[in-house]
């Protein structure tokens, strides 16, 4: 539920670039396992509770991620 904005009815605006950086190197299990695990680039904070403060710096963790996984 953590991608929605119960209140608006909708989607969270950074969810869907979120989702594009890390279905290129996770799978599902894998995804969803991101976004709960305490995370190095947000300096412990989980990923799915990190996005209600701090969507960019959840973005660009996710970006790190496709990076060491991928080298690009």
């Amino acid at each position: 539920m953590f991608q929605f904005d119960l209140r608006a009815g909708a989607q969270r605006p950074a969810t869907p670039a979120l989702l594009s950086e890390l279905r290129a190197v996770f799978d599902d299990i894998e995804l969803a396992l991101w976004f709960v695990t305490p995370n190095t680039w947000l300096m412990g904070a989980r990923p799915a509770l990190a996005m209600l403060t701090d969507p960019q710096c959840v973005l660009l963790a996710a970006r790190a991620e496709r990076f060491a996984a991928h080298g690009a």
